[in-house]
Protein backbone atom coordinates (compact mmCIF):
# COMPACT_ATOMS: atom_id res chain seq x y z
CA UNK A 1 0.00 0.00 0.00
CA UNK A 2 2.82 2.42 0.79
CA UNK A 3 4.20 1.43 -3.10
CA UNK A 4 0.58 2.48 -3.77
CA UNK A 5 1.06 5.81 -2.23
CA UNK A 6 4.01 6.62 -3.18
CA UNK A 7 3.30 5.81 -7.37
CA UNK A 8 0.13 7.85 -6.73
CA UNK A 9 1.85 10.70 -5.75
CA UNK A 10 3.69 10.22 -8.99
CA UNK A 11 1.12 10.25 -11.36
CA UNK A 12 -0.61 13.49 -9.77
CA UNK A 13 2.54 14.91 -10.72
CA UNK A 14 2.32 13.35 -13.79
CA UNK A 15 -1.47 15.42 -14.21
CA UNK A 16 0.31 18.73 -14.35
CA UNK A 17 0.81 20.66 -17.74
CA UNK A 18 4.54 22.01 -16.61
CA UNK A 19 6.34 18.93 -16.48
CA UNK A 20 8.88 20.54 -19.06
CA UNK A 21 11.84 19.32 -17.39
CA UNK A 22 12.96 16.71 -14.94
CA UNK A 23 11.82 16.89 -11.47
CA UNK A 24 12.84 15.21 -8.87
CA UNK A 25 11.23 13.63 -5.59
CA UNK A 26 14.25 13.00 -3.03
CA UNK A 27 17.31 11.45 -4.34
CA UNK A 28 15.31 8.31 -5.33
CA UNK A 29 12.37 9.55 -8.24
CA UNK A 30 13.06 11.53 -11.64
CA UNK A 31 9.62 12.45 -13.30
CA UNK A 32 9.79 12.14 -17.08
CA UNK A 33 8.42 14.88 -19.33
CA UNK A 34 4.89 14.00 -19.85
CA UNK A 35 5.43 11.94 -23.46
CA UNK A 36 4.25 8.53 -24.68
CA UNK A 37 7.58 7.69 -25.75
CA UNK A 38 9.25 8.50 -21.91
CA UNK A 39 6.76 5.52 -21.10
CA UNK A 40 10.40 3.07 -20.88
CA UNK A 41 12.29 5.66 -18.70
CA UNK A 42 9.88 4.89 -16.29
CA UNK A 43 11.74 1.13 -16.05
CA UNK A 44 15.32 2.52 -16.19
CA UNK A 45 17.85 2.05 -13.26
CA UNK A 46 16.91 5.36 -11.76
CA UNK A 47 13.40 5.30 -11.34
CA UNK A 48 13.46 1.78 -9.55
CA UNK A 49 9.56 1.45 -11.12
CA UNK A 50 9.94 -1.95 -13.17
CA UNK A 51 8.15 -4.26 -10.80
CA UNK A 52 5.21 -5.99 -11.22
CA UNK A 53 2.97 -2.86 -10.27
CA UNK A 54 3.84 -0.71 -12.87
CA UNK A 55 2.53 -1.01 -16.56
CA UNK A 56 3.48 1.67 -19.19
CA UNK A 57 2.31 1.94 -23.15
CA UNK A 58 1.45 4.35 -25.52
CA UNK A 59 0.94 7.42 -22.98
CA UNK A 60 -0.76 5.29 -20.43
CA UNK A 61 0.49 4.16 -16.96
CA UNK A 62 -0.91 1.74 -15.03
CA UNK A 63 -0.84 1.03 -11.13
CA UNK A 64 -1.45 -1.93 -8.82
CA UNK A 65 -0.65 -2.32 -5.53
CA UNK A 66 -0.43 -6.50 -5.85
CA UNK A 67 -2.76 -6.73 -3.11
CA UNK A 68 -6.14 -6.18 -5.22
CA UNK A 69 -6.45 -8.07 -8.46
CA UNK A 70 -7.86 -6.34 -10.99
CA UNK A 71 -8.09 -3.22 -9.14
CA UNK A 72 -5.43 -0.35 -11.34
CA UNK A 73 -4.96 3.11 -10.47
CA UNK A 74 -4.72 4.55 -14.27
CA UNK A 75 -3.06 7.90 -16.08
CA UNK A 76 -4.03 8.27 -19.32
CA UNK A 77 -1.80 10.70 -21.57
CA UNK A 78 -2.29 8.93 -24.97
CA UNK A 79 -3.82 10.60 -28.38
CA UNK A 80 -7.27 11.26 -28.29
CA UNK A 81 -8.32 11.18 -24.25
CA UNK A 82 -8.17 14.11 -21.95
CA UNK A 83 -5.66 13.92 -19.19
CA UNK A 84 -7.16 11.34 -16.25
CA UNK A 85 -6.70 9.61 -13.50
CA UNK A 86 -9.31 6.41 -13.39
CA UNK A 87 -9.61 4.02 -10.78
CA UNK A 88 -11.06 0.68 -12.01
CA UNK A 89 -11.14 -1.00 -8.50
CA UNK A 90 -14.33 -2.05 -7.50
CA UNK A 91 -15.35 -1.19 -3.97
CA UNK A 92 -12.09 0.84 -3.11
CA UNK A 93 -12.15 4.28 -3.45
CA UNK A 94 -9.87 6.84 -5.08
CA UNK A 95 -8.58 8.63 -2.04
CA UNK A 96 -7.51 12.57 -2.15
CA UNK A 97 -5.95 13.16 1.59
CA UNK A 98 -3.68 15.15 3.81
CA UNK A 99 -2.35 11.73 5.02
CA UNK A 100 -0.34 11.92 8.05
CA UNK A 101 0.28 15.72 8.09
CA UNK A 102 -2.50 18.04 10.37
CA UNK A 103 -4.19 20.90 9.23
CA UNK A 104 -3.53 24.41 10.43
CA UNK A 105 -5.84 27.09 11.44
CA UNK A 106 -5.11 29.38 7.94
CA UNK A 107 -4.35 26.34 5.23
CA UNK A 108 -7.59 27.30 3.49
CA UNK A 109 -8.21 24.11 1.91
CA UNK A 110 -6.63 20.61 1.24
CA UNK A 111 -7.52 20.69 -2.42
CA UNK A 112 -8.54 23.95 -4.67
CA UNK A 113 -10.14 23.83 -8.18
CA UNK A 114 -9.56 26.97 -9.66
CA UNK A 115 -11.83 28.18 -13.38
CA UNK A 116 -11.21 31.13 -15.03
CA UNK A 117 -13.90 31.84 -17.38
CA UNK A 118 -13.09 34.74 -19.51
CA UNK A 119 -13.98 33.85 -22.93
CA UNK A 120 -16.89 35.81 -24.55
CA UNK A 121 -20.04 34.71 -26.68
CA UNK A 122 -20.92 30.45 -25.81
CA UNK A 123 -24.99 29.00 -26.84
CA UNK A 124 -26.89 30.37 -23.56
CA UNK A 125 -28.05 27.19 -21.26
CA UNK A 126 -24.95 25.50 -22.05
CA UNK A 127 -23.46 24.52 -18.42
CA UNK A 128 -19.65 24.97 -17.83
CA UNK A 129 -17.64 25.04 -14.63
CA UNK A 130 -14.72 23.66 -12.23
CA UNK A 131 -16.29 20.79 -11.09
CA UNK A 132 -19.00 17.96 -12.26
CA UNK A 133 -19.99 14.51 -10.82
CA UNK A 134 -22.26 12.24 -13.31
CA UNK A 135 -23.62 9.55 -11.28
CA UNK A 136 -25.51 6.67 -13.44
CA UNK A 137 -27.43 5.02 -11.24
CA UNK A 138 -29.33 1.68 -12.92
CA UNK A 139 -32.64 -0.21 -11.38
CA UNK A 140 -32.05 -3.52 -8.96
CA UNK A 141 -30.21 -1.79 -6.60
CA UNK A 142 -30.72 -1.31 -3.03
CA UNK A 143 -27.84 0.64 -1.63
CA UNK A 144 -28.16 4.42 -1.73
CA UNK A 145 -26.23 6.59 -4.16
CA UNK A 146 -25.70 10.28 -3.17
CA UNK A 147 -24.30 12.34 -6.07
CA UNK A 148 -22.42 14.58 -3.45
CA UNK A 149 -21.75 13.45 -0.04
CA UNK A 150 -20.18 15.94 2.32
CA UNK A 151 -20.04 14.89 6.54
CA UNK A 152 -18.32 17.01 8.52
CA UNK A 153 -17.98 15.64 12.56
CA UNK A 154 -17.93 18.64 14.58
CA UNK A 155 -16.29 18.94 18.09
CA UNK A 156 -15.68 22.72 18.64
CA UNK A 157 -17.44 23.74 21.93
CA UNK A 158 -19.57 27.60 22.06
CA UNK A 159 -16.31 29.08 23.85
CA UNK A 160 -14.51 28.45 20.43
CA UNK A 161 -17.13 30.89 18.64
CA UNK A 162 -17.02 29.23 15.49
CA UNK A 163 -19.70 28.66 12.52
CA UNK A 164 -18.74 25.23 10.67
CA UNK A 165 -20.26 24.41 7.76
CA UNK A 166 -20.66 20.87 5.93
CA UNK A 167 -21.48 22.51 2.58
CA UNK A 168 -21.39 26.23 1.56
CA UNK A 169 -22.43 27.80 -1.55
CA UNK A 170 -21.11 31.60 -2.22
CA UNK A 171 -22.04 34.10 -5.28
CA UNK A 172 -20.65 37.23 -5.82
CA UNK A 173 -22.82 38.94 -8.09
CA UNK A 174 -20.98 41.78 -9.64
CA UNK A 175 -23.40 42.74 -13.07
CA UNK A 176 -26.93 42.63 -14.01
CA UNK A 177 -26.68 38.75 -15.52
CA UNK A 178 -28.79 36.41 -13.44
CA UNK A 179 -27.11 34.72 -10.77
CA UNK A 180 -27.96 31.90 -8.15
CA UNK A 181 -26.28 30.88 -4.80
CA UNK A 182 -27.27 27.80 -4.85
CA UNK A 183 -30.09 25.24 -6.64
CA UNK A 184 -31.20 21.79 -6.86
CA UNK A 185 -33.30 20.36 -9.41
CA UNK A 186 -35.50 17.20 -9.92
CA UNK A 187 -37.28 15.82 -12.99
CA UNK A 188 -39.13 13.57 -11.74
CA UNK A 189 -40.21 11.44 -15.14
CA UNK A 190 -43.15 9.49 -13.67
CA UNK A 191 -46.52 9.95 -14.85
CA UNK A 192 -48.00 9.44 -11.15
CA UNK A 193 -45.09 8.49 -8.49
CA UNK A 194 -45.56 6.24 -5.48
CA UNK A 195 -41.93 6.54 -3.79
CA UNK A 196 -40.83 10.45 -2.69
CA UNK A 197 -39.92 13.00 -5.41
CA UNK A 198 -38.70 16.07 -2.74
CA UNK A 199 -36.38 18.63 -4.60
CA UNK A 200 -34.81 19.55 -0.84
CA UNK A 201 -35.16 17.82 2.36
CA UNK A 202 -33.61 19.80 5.91
CA UNK A 203 -33.19 17.54 8.86
CA UNK A 204 -32.63 18.28 12.15
CA UNK A 205 -31.89 15.31 14.44
CA UNK A 206 -31.67 16.52 18.18
CA UNK A 207 -31.65 15.36 22.14
CA UNK A 208 -33.43 17.09 25.07
CA UNK A 209 -35.26 20.70 25.04
CA UNK A 210 -34.38 23.92 23.38
CA UNK A 211 -34.87 26.79 26.13
CA UNK A 212 -32.52 28.80 24.24
CA UNK A 213 -34.44 28.96 20.74
CA UNK A 214 -30.84 27.97 19.36
CA UNK A 215 -32.42 25.11 16.62
CA UNK A 216 -33.48 26.26 13.30
CA UNK A 217 -34.48 24.02 10.35
CA UNK A 218 -34.59 26.62 7.95
CA UNK A 219 -33.00 29.95 8.55
CA UNK A 220 -33.70 32.53 6.01
CA UNK A 221 -31.38 36.10 6.31
CA UNK A 222 -32.09 39.30 4.24
CA UNK A 223 -28.83 41.52 4.75
CA UNK A 224 -27.43 44.56 3.80
CA UNK A 225 -23.70 44.02 1.91
CA UNK A 226 -23.11 47.78 2.44
CA UNK A 227 -24.57 48.38 5.27
CA UNK A 228 -26.97 51.40 4.27
CA UNK A 229 -30.61 51.08 3.80
CA UNK A 230 -31.62 48.17 1.00
CA UNK A 231 -34.45 46.31 -0.03
CA UNK A 232 -35.73 42.80 -0.91
CA UNK A 233 -38.60 41.83 -2.46
CA UNK A 234 -39.65 38.53 -1.89
CA UNK A 235 -38.31 36.63 1.69
CA UNK A 236 -39.75 33.32 -0.06
CA UNK A 237 -41.63 32.83 -3.29
CA UNK A 238 -43.40 29.52 -4.66
CA UNK A 239 -44.51 29.55 -8.71
CA UNK A 240 -45.76 27.25 -10.87
CA UNK A 241 -45.64 26.98 -14.67
CA UNK A 242 -48.79 27.69 -16.73
CA UNK A 243 -49.38 23.96 -16.92
CA UNK A 244 -48.98 23.18 -13.31
CA UNK A 245 -50.62 23.20 -10.11
CA UNK A 246 -49.03 22.70 -6.24
CA UNK A 247 -52.12 21.12 -4.19
CA UNK A 248 -50.87 22.97 -0.65
CA UNK A 249 -48.74 25.68 -0.79
CA UNK A 250 -47.51 24.99 2.72
CA UNK A 251 -48.10 22.03 4.12
CA UNK A 252 -47.42 21.37 8.58
CA UNK A 253 -47.52 17.74 9.79
CA UNK A 254 -46.79 16.79 13.57
CA UNK A 255 -46.05 18.96 16.71
CA UNK A 256 -45.84 22.95 16.77
CA UNK A 257 -46.69 25.11 19.41
CA UNK A 258 -47.45 28.02 16.90
CA UNK A 259 -48.35 27.87 13.26
CA UNK A 260 -47.16 31.00 11.84
CA UNK A 261 -45.58 33.81 14.63
CA UNK A 262 -45.64 37.25 12.86
CA UNK A 263 -44.95 39.10 16.67
CA UNK A 264 -41.78 39.56 16.43
CA UNK A 265 -41.85 41.92 12.66
CA UNK A 266 -43.48 44.71 11.47
CA UNK A 267 -45.53 45.07 8.02
CA UNK A 268 -45.49 48.08 6.05
CA UNK A 269 -48.17 46.77 3.54
CA UNK A 270 -50.67 43.83 4.90
CA UNK A 271 -49.64 40.70 7.60
CA UNK A 272 -51.57 38.61 5.14
CA UNK A 273 -52.84 39.45 1.87
CA UNK A 274 -55.31 37.54 -0.47
CA UNK A 275 -57.18 38.32 -3.82
CA UNK A 276 -60.86 39.13 -3.94
CA UNK A 277 -63.00 35.51 -3.22
CA UNK A 278 -60.49 33.01 -1.63
CA UNK A 279 -61.47 32.15 1.47
CA UNK A 280 -59.71 31.28 5.00
CA UNK A 281 -61.08 27.91 6.51
CA UNK A 282 -61.81 27.55 10.39
CA UNK A 283 -61.71 23.81 10.17
CA UNK A 284 -60.30 20.99 9.16
CA UNK A 285 -62.31 20.34 6.15
CA UNK A 286 -63.32 23.65 4.64
CA UNK A 287 -66.67 23.89 5.22
CA UNK A 288 -66.92 26.76 7.32
CA UNK A 289 -64.85 29.77 6.16
CA UNK A 290 -64.23 33.80 5.82
CA UNK A 291 -64.61 35.01 2.50
CA UNK A 292 -64.62 38.53 0.39
CA UNK A 293 -66.00 39.59 -2.91
CA UNK A 294 -67.81 42.02 -4.54
CA UNK A 295 -67.39 44.42 -1.07
CA UNK A 296 -69.13 42.15 0.96
CA UNK A 297 -67.76 40.15 3.70
CA UNK A 298 -69.10 36.55 4.01
CA UNK A 299 -68.96 34.06 6.88
CA UNK A 300 -69.99 30.40 5.24
CA UNK A 301 -70.98 27.48 7.73
CA UNK A 302 -72.31 24.27 5.41
CA UNK A 303 -74.84 25.19 2.93
CA UNK A 304 -74.66 28.94 3.33
CA UNK A 305 -73.36 32.25 4.32
CA UNK A 306 -73.96 32.39 7.59
CA UNK A 307 -73.67 36.20 8.20
CA UNK A 308 -72.01 39.34 6.39
CA UNK A 309 -70.72 43.09 6.42
CA UNK A 310 -70.95 45.52 3.63
CA UNK A 311 -67.38 47.12 3.16
CA UNK A 312 -69.47 50.62 2.29
CA UNK A 313 -72.46 50.73 4.88
CA UNK A 314 -70.69 48.59 7.37
CA UNK A 315 -74.58 46.98 7.48
CA UNK A 316 -74.57 43.50 9.05
CA UNK A 317 -76.84 40.89 7.61
CA UNK A 318 -77.71 37.60 9.19
CA UNK A 319 -80.10 34.20 8.98
CA UNK A 320 -81.11 34.98 12.82
CA UNK A 321 -79.55 36.88 15.83
CA UNK A 322 -79.46 35.83 19.25
CA UNK A 323 -77.41 36.30 22.49
CA UNK A 324 -76.63 32.86 24.13
CA UNK A 325 -75.72 35.33 27.32
CA UNK A 326 -75.74 38.95 27.79
CA UNK A 327 -77.44 41.71 25.37
CA UNK A 328 -77.60 42.78 21.90
CA UNK A 329 -77.17 46.22 21.88
CA UNK A 330 -77.86 49.04 19.56
CA UNK A 331 -76.51 52.38 19.37
CA UNK A 332 -79.25 55.17 20.21
CA UNK A 333 -81.38 56.03 17.31
CA UNK A 334 -80.06 52.77 15.15
CA UNK A 335 -82.90 50.99 13.11
CA UNK A 336 -83.98 46.97 13.33
CA UNK A 337 -85.20 46.73 9.87
CA UNK A 338 -88.53 43.85 9.64
CA UNK A 339 -89.00 43.78 5.80
CA UNK A 340 -85.31 42.88 4.38
CA UNK A 341 -83.12 45.39 2.79
CA UNK A 342 -85.35 47.93 1.97
CA UNK A 343 -85.88 48.92 5.45
CA UNK A 344 -89.12 50.69 5.29
CA UNK A 345 -90.71 48.70 8.35
CA UNK A 346 -88.49 49.35 11.16
CA UNK A 347 -87.69 49.60 14.86
CA UNK A 348 -86.20 52.15 17.14
CA UNK A 349 -85.42 53.89 19.99
CA UNK A 350 -86.17 57.86 19.07
CA UNK A 351 -83.23 58.24 21.59
CA UNK A 352 -85.66 60.24 24.40
CA UNK A 353 -88.19 58.31 25.62
CA UNK A 354 -89.83 56.33 23.43
CA UNK A 355 -89.68 52.99 21.60
CA UNK A 356 -90.73 53.22 17.70
CA UNK A 357 -92.41 51.59 14.78
CA UNK A 358 -92.61 53.42 12.11
CA UNK A 359 -93.51 52.91 8.01
CA UNK A 360 -90.80 54.97 5.88
CA UNK A 361 -90.78 58.39 8.36
CA UNK A 362 -93.97 57.93 9.44
CA UNK A 363 -94.14 56.68 12.98
CA UNK A 364 -97.01 53.85 13.06
CA UNK A 365 -96.82 53.11 17.36
CA UNK A 366 -94.34 54.07 20.12
CA UNK A 367 -93.91 53.04 24.05
CA UNK A 368 -92.50 55.33 26.03
CA UNK A 369 -90.48 54.23 29.21
CA UNK A 370 -93.82 54.12 31.74
CA UNK A 371 -95.48 51.72 29.63
CA UNK A 372 -98.29 54.02 27.75
CA UNK A 373 -98.51 52.98 24.24
CA UNK A 374 -99.32 55.51 21.27
CA UNK A 375 -101.12 54.47 17.90
CA UNK A 376 -102.57 55.99 14.90
CA UNK A 377 -104.66 53.04 13.74
CA UNK A 378 -106.31 50.61 16.05
CA UNK A 379 -107.50 47.45 14.72
CA UNK A 380 -108.46 44.18 16.37
CA UNK A 381 -108.13 41.79 13.82
CA UNK A 382 -110.60 39.78 15.32
CA UNK A 383 -114.35 39.43 14.38
CA UNK A 384 -116.48 41.72 15.96
CA UNK A 385 -113.67 44.50 16.75
CA UNK A 386 -113.90 47.67 16.00
CA UNK A 387 -111.55 49.42 13.46
CA UNK A 388 -109.86 53.23 14.33
CA UNK A 389 -108.20 55.49 12.44
CA UNK A 390 -106.82 58.56 13.01
CA UNK A 391 -105.35 59.89 16.82
CA UNK A 392 -107.89 58.69 19.57
CA UNK A 393 -109.17 61.44 21.77
CA UNK A 394 -109.65 58.72 24.76
CA UNK A 395 -108.02 55.38 25.68
CA UNK A 396 -109.42 52.45 23.38
CA UNK A 397 -111.34 49.80 25.27
CA UNK A 398 -110.37 46.02 24.98
CA UNK A 399 -112.67 42.70 26.40
CA UNK A 400 -110.13 39.64 25.62
CA UNK A 401 -108.06 41.87 23.57
CA UNK A 402 -110.60 42.90 21.35
CA UNK A 403 -110.42 46.61 20.23
CA UNK A 404 -114.59 47.45 21.61
CA UNK A 405 -114.78 51.51 20.92
CA UNK A 406 -112.18 54.11 19.96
Amino acid sequence: MNRLIFVFLALMWLMSPVLAEAQSYGAALVVPSVAAGNCPTWNDSINKLSDSGIGCGNGVVAVTDGVHPGSSIIANFGSGHNPSITNNASGIPLLFGRFGFSASSSDIADFEFNRTASYTGGTSGFVNGPVRITDTVSAGGNAFEWGLTSIMDDSRAVGDATEDVAVYGQTKKRNGGGTWALVGELQDMNANPNSPSSTQELDLEVVGTDTHSARVLNDLWGKSWDGNTANITYGMRINTDAHTTVGNGIKYNGAFGTGIDMTGSTYVGDAILLPDGNKIALEGTGTDYLYHTGGVLYYHVGGGNLFSFADSSGAFTANSLQAASGSIILQSGQTVCLNGATCSIKLYWDGSSHVVIANGGTGLLSIDTSGNLSVTKYFSGLSGGTSCSGTPSASFASVNGIVTHC
